[in-house]
């Protein structure tokens, strides 16, 4: 089909989950809150690193066009798409995208590449952050919701575009 796939696996971490304090074990990227929260003694390991690793055995082994590797993720694994791979990798993924997690905080991307963002509305992980009410489906309902207008700023500001839009 004239394309590769890589499936990278996360490394075990032990973490303090932010909303509720729960001490938890498990395969997960270091995403910002990730970091923020790991247990004491916990190895730092560098998953920026391991991506660029990645990318580059690509290169080294295959006949690819580096400008068109594209990074994807679902929950953990879009969080550390969104706090770690736009700020860091955008010298090496073209684009990205993904579902089931959001941008709490902006962060500094110098080069930000375009994304890609989708939720669902009853995202149980998600909704937590919205006081447990299932996201607005309609421009009238997301104009009145704060919470995902604030969401909506952070890309923005991460994406460097413009916080004037229809």
């Amino acid at each position: 089909e004239g394309i590769i796939t890589v499936y990278p696996s996360a490394q075990e971490i032990c973490f303090s989950e932010m909303l509720t304090g729960k001490v938890k074990r498990g395969t997960y990227w270091l995403n910002t809150t990730k970091v923020a929260g790991l247990c004491e003694g916990q190895n730092l390991h560098d998953d920026v690193a391991f991506m660029r690793l990645i990318a580059d055995h690509l290169k080294a082994v295959f006949n690819v066009e580096p400008r068109r590797f594209y990074c994807t993720g679902f929950s953990n694994g879009m969080g550390f798409t969104l706090s770690r791979v736009i700020p860091e990798l955008s010298d090496v993924f073209a684009a990205v995208g993904g579902s089931g997690s959001l941008l709490k905080n902006a962060v500094s991307a110098p080069n930000p590449v375009p994304c890609l963002m989708m939720i669902g509305e009853r995202d149980p992980k998600l909704i937590q952050h919205n006081n447990n009410q299932a996201f607005p489906t309609t421009i009238d309902e997301f104009e009145n919701s704060d919470f995902l207008l604030d969401m909506v700023h952070q890309m923005l500001n991460t994406l460097q575009l413009s916080p004037d839009f229809e």
